[in-house]
């Protein structure tokens, strides 16, 4: 076998590296990503960051929704804590979405103490050190003020989409006679 030189084996030279390098940064990227090692990377015993899988919630309702807003309801309050100890829940970063069978809203973000109609705010906190990250043993408020107000008996779903988590839905339908009563699920 004869070994070339030329333009053509520089080419050629250069093509191989470049794949080489994609299928290595590929492979390590997915290696990561999947989380497939996690506690062998950083030790036996400890994982040194929690892993959770992208589909699973880390927020569950601890209080059902409230609807208050005489007729019709304008404002949605629930109560959330983490279900993962070991992982904290920047609310300030998650997204919430309210779905009607006739709309689709994701809300702002405020930290404003009554938020604007299309936006929501962590309104208390029980154990809370006053930021909007939840952690364990910490139990958050949120008050979601909706775009337009919702009838009695709307079906409404609000969906919690934390950063790197999977969403808490919770699917519930409207019920505005008492405004500080628990819907029924």
């Amino acid at each position: 076998m004869a070994i070339r030189a030329g333009p053509d084996a520089a080419a050629e030279l250069e093509i191989a590296l470049v794949l080489g390098a994609f299928i290595a940064v590929t492979s390590l990227f997915s290696f990561l990503s999947l989380g497939t090692g996690a506690a062998s990377l950083a030790g036996a015993g400890d994982a040194g960051y929690p892993v959770v899988a992208a589909g699973s919630p880390c927020l569950e309702a601890v209080w059902d929704i409230r609807s208050a807003g005489g007729q019709n309801a304008d404002t949605l309050t629930l109560t959330v804590a983490p279900t993962e100890p070991g992982m904290p829940v920047d609310m300030a970063r998650a997204t919430v979405t309210v779905m009607t069978p006739c709309d689709l809203e994701t809300l702002t973000y405020s930290a404003a103490a009554a938020p604007e109609p299309g936006a929501w705010t962590v309104a208390a906190q029980e154990n809370g050190n006053g930021d909007a990250v939840l952690e364990a043993g910490e139990i958050f408020t949120l008050q979601i003020r909706l775009p337009s107000p919702l009838p009695d008996g709307a079906d409404v779903r609000v969906i919690i989409r934390p950063e790197s988590a999977g969403p808490t839905v919770l699917t519930r339908t409207i019920r505005t006679v008492d405004g500080n009563a628990p819907v029924p699920a």
